[in-house]
């Protein structure tokens, strides 16, 4: 029988210990898209580089005036359950990577019964990935304001990080 302290259960569905290169998508997401029904367009807000695609399936998000917002989806796919949190938070500056986002991330749903909770963290997207934690969380689509994850973790369990930002505010 599996057991996991609460605790120890936020930390795995958090950040993907050691995962310091991405997985092959294609190889692996096929298996996980029982974990996500539907697919939202998000309209970019700059028409010229045109509409990014965004996968959530989650509880419903609102658009938040003069801030970064967004949604964060964590599957660990070995519990067949999923944790959404809504974000909100600012672009700041991050050195070499493209870009860099502090966030705050407000729980929605935890459909494992984790007693999961509000949390903040920086989110980088650096080389075409996504980094939570300092953790590989997905490769990086983004264009018109709209960035958007998608990843796969097989650290301790099994994980499917993906999530999206509207960043222009």
């Amino acid at each position: 029988m599996l057991r996991l302290t609460t605790g120890l259960a936020i930390a795995l569905a958090v950040s993907a210990c050691g995962k310091s290169t991405p997985d092959d998508p294609d190889t692996e997401l096929d298996l996980l898209t029982e974990f996500v029904p539907g697919t939202t367009g998000v309209e970019a807000d700059d028409a010229s580089t045109g509409t990014v695609p965004v996968s959530w399936g989650g509880p419903d998000i609102e658009p938040v005036a003069d801030r970064v917002w967004g949604g964060l989806g964590v599957v660990i796919t070995d519990l067949d359950c999923t944790l959404w949190w809504e974000l909100q938070g600012e672009s700041v500056p991050c050195g070499d990577c493209t870009f860099g986002f502090e966030l705050q991330a407000f729980l929605l749903d935890d459909t494992c019964g984790l007693g999961a909770s509000d949390i903040a963290f920086q989110l980088e997207v650096n080389g075409g990935n996504v980094y939570g934690f300092y953790n590989y969380w997905g490769l990086a689509t983004y264009g018109g304001g709209v960035l958007t994850w998608d990843g796969l973790s097989d650290s301790y369990y099994g994980y499917r990080y993906y999530g999206f930002l509207d960043y222009l505010y």
